[in-house]
């Protein structure tokens, strides 16, 4: 039942929502991009087709070029494929985007115990005194690393952080916005990035995940253990291997791993401003 439970969540909130979004894109900046839209459902229907019929790419290619497509050039061929790969691209981002904003829903049903549940058993168990010590010394150390094709640049991370908020919200008419930020926005580095950006853009995630992911569960455990006392500021600990990593790379040198310690530092002091920003906020009260 938690299956079906976890699939019809998963169709509501990821498929459902991606599929009104999606439409947004016929309004996409590029060149009759409204075909492009319509003509890739029935691409991929012909080449799933043709390949049963055992048609190799280029005859699947040819026929739907000829039977729906009506391009007879080269030039207008190749042109379709790349506002083709334009329009997938960013649909991926898309999907990326209306996942992970559904991430917390489609936990609620996962299969696996889930930090609340754990800890709910345990208190029904009156356990607390026999987890407690592990608690207190237990530590685990996760290591962020990057790879280059798996490389978004910073405005496209950036858009894609906005669309979560935005997805969350159902905010439709600025969703439409930032799609058609996404639109203009390239998805293509125009060169390879160094081992300083990809640092830069792990630590996008650090900034913008991590840091508050980590507090949060911390608090919960804190908050969950009740009487029994708990303060082990390292049950999380994080490494941060680009810019540092010494396997060989010639590109990763003692200046560049400088850069990084500093990059590091400075957007810690970057999320440390905004809390206090916050807490600047709540006291807002004169001495009586």
């Amino acid at each position: 039942m938690q299956d079906q439970d976890r699939i019809a969540e998963f169709k509501k909130s990821v498929q459902n929502k991606f599929n009104i979004y999606n439409s947004l894109f016929l309004n996409l900046p590029y060149s009759n991009i409204e075909n492009v839209g319509m003509l890739i459902p029935l691409l991929m229907e012909q080449s799933q087709k043709g390949l049963k019929e055992g048609l190799n790419p280029k005859e699947i290619i040819e026929a739907f070029f000829n039977g729906f497509a009506d391009l007879h050039t080269e030039q207008d061929r190749i042109d379709f494929m790349f506002r083709i790969i334009q329009y997938v691209e960013r649909q991926v981002v898309l999907y990326d985007s209306v996942e992970d904003a559904a991430f917390p829903k489609l936990q609620q049903h996962s299969s696996s115990l889930s930090l609340k549940d754990y800890f709910q058993l345990v208190e029904k168990n009156n356990s607390w005194d026999a987890i407690e010590k592990q608690l207190n010394n237990f530590s685990a150390r996760i290591v962020l690393t990057a790879h280059p094709t798996q490389f978004y640049t910073p405005a496209v991370l950036d858009i894609i952080t906005n669309l979560r908020t935005l997805i969350n919200d159902n905010n439709i008419d600025e969703i439409d916005v930032s799609l058609q930020q996404l639109g203009l926005t390239s998805l293509v580095n125009s060169k390879k990035p160094t081992p300083l950006d990809e640092a830069k853009n792990i630590i996008h995630t650090l900034r913008h995940v991590y840091y508050d992911a980590i507090g949060e569960m911390y608090t919960h455990i804190k908050s969950s253990v009740g009487n029994a006392q708990f303060d082990n500021h390292d049950i999380v600990k994080l490494g941060f291997w680009p810019g540092g990593d010494r396997d060989g790379n010639p590109f990763v040198t003692a200046s560049i791993t400088k850069e990084v310690m500093n990059e590091l530092r400075v957007t810690l002091m970057k999320c440390y401003y905004n809390e206090l920003k916050e807490l600047q906020r709540k006291l807002s009260l004169k001495k009586y």
